[in-house]
């Protein structure tokens, strides 16, 4: 016969004030009688016990006289049902003595399944597991009803159900934050930084600060938030530690300071109702406080994004250059800056329609008051659902916000400063939960505790979390505690990487690097790994120069003798994997006929995701794989779908040029293609 555990790991037992049952006896019965059921060690049955006496730790043991025996107890599977009583001695163990006070201090009747995870759930002691907080005031509770205290998406098969219970439960119980869609904690470094998206840029001012700082005449180190009221923390409940100024100064200190040596403070200098246009004065009123940033937190956009604000011309296409003002105040004031992006409103509530009296002055002029459908884009187009991830799964999100996201990741490449991009996040988000879950009812632009979770909270904490790792000669992609980095305010032609050799016999050596020397298209060198045998000797470092239209690798070997003298060089120049993205602008709105999309290089295969829309007739989406060699584009089985009638009547080129015939004229066409080279 075959036992079942009555549990996967072993369990504690406790006294109702919560300590261990030091010294008592656990037996088990049939629920509702008194008949005992003997327990067994193993699922065997080589060893049968009547009763088994509980350690020190509480913990049930199979030999009384050693404390170190511990074992899960087995029950025959005939038992469905059955519980247990914890004695204060053997001998009311022996007696079966299930009535009287002090000595029967549990009994608990439980069900057992074949299922453990069940039998987990119902039987792990959590209902009988004293808790108590070291401090004083507090109150006895027991454990299960303090986990009860939190619910996460993971209690629950569906979302559903987890909707459900979040709505019947009492207000007390509050969301978890579960990362679903990341996978399981790596056991390497080397897998945690393939995952790890790095910290491109560095803060430099911020740690001159903390080189400087001097202990014994303390200063603080002031992390300033500048935003909008979703900055400011509305809808959340405790805005003080929940708003993206309060988690990004909580976490970045977690990184930068676990021995709590710094003043590092957080200010939140957000608005309501402010947009990115606003945040220079913000800056200003900021200095005149007696709070000048070490480091300025930008949570602008939602604002931004609205219609108003951005059809009237109001920030947008003013988003970037307001982003490149702002940066260059800040660091004249010696300052860093990191720029967030930002979800999308509730697209399912919001309205798209430009208030009376206000003209449409972006992209073209349309004078008050603007019908819905007169806004380019029209009402009925500001949302947009398809596939934002890249991973074959559809979303809806927020046409102006998208772009006014797209403004904001441009200006941090062309300023350099670090780019949060907590609209991925959300997206990821989307995928997981509803709308409502993401929002408070009748809220439209603020999003909840769980919004600001999967979205802010988790972008910044997987942002600095990945400064913190490190690797030997990696420092080219610098990192808040790098070892070698660059100052992109200081520009440099050369970086000298210097390696010791491991045995002093040996002269010590290094390789100048061209770093920071920008190739035709103004993109910098940059070193990607060097290659050390274990005797110390470079073989050979592989340098990106980066060409985007050859879309090519530079590598150069540098070939040493034994005793570290310069052998050799060998040069040549590679194809490799890159991806180019497109993505069109308003001007893609009444367009007819045969329209020209891009121009394809030889010698690459792609995809070509389209979406279009015409009047009357309906929309459609396809997608279009193609291969590009020899001057000969092949398209691939076209995937569509169609809602009402075919927008498309067939995709073409004409030599490298990528095309798509529309059926009628004033078609609104949205596309993206992805281009894969080296084939």
């Amino acid at each position: 016969m075959a036992y079942s555990p009555i549990s996967a790991v072993p369990i504690q037992y406790s006294k109702t004030d919560g300590t261990p049952a030091n010294g008592y006896y656990l037996k088990f019965y049939v629920a509702n009688s008194s008949t005992p059921i003997s327990m067994q060690t193993d699922s065997g049955g080589a060893t049968s016990l009547a009763k088994c006496k509980l350690n020190e730790s509480g913990y049930p043991i199979s030999n009384p006289n050693d404390e170190n025996t511990v074992f899960i107890p087995h029950l025959s599977t005939t038992y469905t049902a059955y519980r247990f009583v914890i004695y204060a001695s053997a001998a009311d163990a022996d007696a079966n003595n299930v009535t009287s006070g002090l000595p029967n201090i549990q009994s608990v009747a439980i069900n057992q399944t074949d299922d453990l995870r069940a039998d987990l759930a119902a039987s792990s002691g959590s209902s009988i597991v004293g808790f108590i907080q070291n401090t004083a005031g507090s109150l006895a509770r027991t454990a299960q009803d303090k986990l009860r205290r939190f619910i996460s998406t993971g209690d629950y098969s569906t979302t559903a159900d987890y909707r459900t219970a979040k709505n019947s439960l009492s207000t007390e119980c509050n969301d978890m934050l579960v990362r679903s869609w990341l996978t399981p904690q790596p056991q390497l470094l080397s897998e945690e930084l393939s995952k790890q998206r790095p910290a491109w840029y560095s803060f430099p001012r911020l740690m001159k600060k903390i080189a400087d700082y001097n202990t014994a005449s303390p200063v603080a180190i002031k992390i300033v938030g500048f935003g909008s009221s979703v900055g400011v923390g509305a809808a959340l409940p405790d805005a003080a530690t929940q708003a993206p100024v309060a988690k990004f100064t909580s976490v970045l200190k977690s990184v930068l300071d676990p021995a709590n040596i710094y003043s590092i403070t957080a200010h939140n200098y957000c608005v309501n109702g402010s947009t990115v246009s606003e945040s220079i004065a913000r800056f200003d009123v900021a200095v005149g406080a007696g709070d000048t940033p070490s480091l300025c937190v930008l949570a602008y956009g939602m604002n931004d994004g609205g219609v108003a604000i951005f059809n009237a011309g109001q920030t947008y296409p003013a988003v970037y250059t307001s982003i490149l003002q702002f940066v260059a105040k800040a660091r004249a004031a010696g300052s860093d800056v990191i720029l967030m992006t930002t979800p999308h409103p509730h697209t399912d509530r919001y309205t798209y329609s430009m208030p009376g009296g206000i003209s449409q002055l972006y992209p073209t002029s349309v004078s008050a008051p603007v019908a819905a459908e007169a806004l380019i884009p029209p009402a009925s187009q500001s949302n947009i659902t398809g596939d934002f991830l890249g991973d074959g799964s559809s979303i809806t999100i927020a046409h102006r916000h998208w772009r006014v996201n797209q403004a904001m990741r441009q200006a941090a490449t062309d300023c350099g400063v670090p780019l949060i991009d907590v609209e991925r996040y959300w997206f990821k988000a989307l995928q997981k939960y509803a709308l409502d879950d993401l929002y408070n009812p009748g809220e439209t632009v603020h999003p909840n505790l769980l919004g600001h979770q999967v979205s802010y909270h988790q972008a910044i904490a997987d942002f600095l979390y990945s400064m913190s790792y490190q690797v030997s000669q990696e420092g080219q992609e610098p990192r808040l505690n790098g070892l070698v980095g660059v100052n992109q305010s200081l520009p440099t032609s050369a970086l000298e990487v210097h390696l010791p050799y491991p045995e002093t016999t040996k002269p010590s050596m290094s390789i100048k690097a061209r770093m920071g020397k920008a190739d035709g298209n103004g993109i910098r060198v940059n070193v990607k790994r060097l290659e050390v045998e274990n005797t110390g000797d470079i073989v050979r470092y592989v340098a990106k120069t980066t060409d985007s239209t050859a879309l090519e690798s530079r590598r150069e070997s540098y070939l040493l003798d034994g005793t570290g003298t310069y052998v050799a060089e060998v040069s040549d120049t590679v194809k490799v994997s890159n991806s180019t993205h497109k993505t069109l602008n308003s001007s893609a709105y009444n367009v007819s006929g045969t329209v020209n999309l891009y121009t394809l290089p030889d010698n690459c295969t792609g995809t070509l995701y389209a979406s279009g829309y015409q009047n009357g007739v309906g929309r459609q989406i396809i997608r279009v794989p193609f291969v590009v060699h020899s001057g000969v584009v092949t398209f691939g089985a076209v995937e569509s779908t169609v809602s009402a009638g075919s927008v498309f009547t067939s995709v073409t080129s004409s030599g490298f040029i990528l095309q798509v015939v529309c059926f009628a004229a004033n078609t609104n066409i949205s596309y993206r293609i992805e281009i894969n080279t080296g084939i």
